[in-house]
């Protein structure tokens, strides 16, 4: 079976993040004051975020989605104020954001292949990862072939389905007439 492969392929073992409480939540205050959520929230690199979830979660984990960068090289900024009118971005605050910046198909998969690699050693053995790439980074990525990573047995573990799909965009003008597309591929 081909596999994916580029001249930088590498796994090596990411630091784990310093995962610490922030604030605790309690939808509609049900388990409040007696009980901790039974939900979490983490903010930062999912790598070094999933690194030190393994302690806990390894192997146990029914389902990933993850939805990645896909692969445009363009920068998008965030929008940092509160309250303004979603009608007027001209008058939004916006800060250095997201970056999808790639040098090179190569880069995309560096960046790529680890986090594939340490969801499937979070994941329970029945359990499934699904992912959502682009138009671009799915053709570039399915043009050189399956996607594999190694399974916690050693074994490859290859996305078994891929499926692309064409959504409408909710406004299509002449002036933004450009589809959008999806592509999932899914680790078992």
């Amino acid at each position: 079976m081909p596999t994916l492969a580029w001249p930088t392929k590498s796994l090596a073992d990411p630091e784990p993040a310093e995962l610490f409480l922030d604030s605790l939540v309690y939808p509609c205050g049900h388990g409040y004051p007696d009980s901790l959520p039974e939900n979490r929230l983490y903010l930062g690199d999912n790598l070094k975020v999933m690194a030190a979830l393994l302690p806990e979660y390894e192997g146990r984990i029914d389902l990933i989605y993850a939805d990645p960068p896909f692969f445009t090289n363009k920068r998008f900024p965030a929008r940092i104020g509160r309250g303004e009118d979603s009608r007027r971005p001209q008058d939004w605050q916006l800060a250095e954001g997201y970056g999808d910046r790639w040098g090179t198909l190569d880069e995309y998969l560096d960046f790529l292949y680890p986090r594939l690699a340490m969801m499937v050693r979070l994941l329970a053995p029945p359990g499934s990862c699904s992912m959502n790439f682009s138009a671009t980074s799915a053709c570039s990525t399915r043009s050189s072939g399956p996607i594999t990573v190694p399974r916690r047995s050693g074994g490859p573990s290859t996305a078994n389905t891929i499926r692309s799909w064409h959504i409408p965009r909710a406004i299509n003008t002449p002036s933004t007439p450009m589809p959008s597309a999806s592509l999932t591929i899914q680790i078992r």
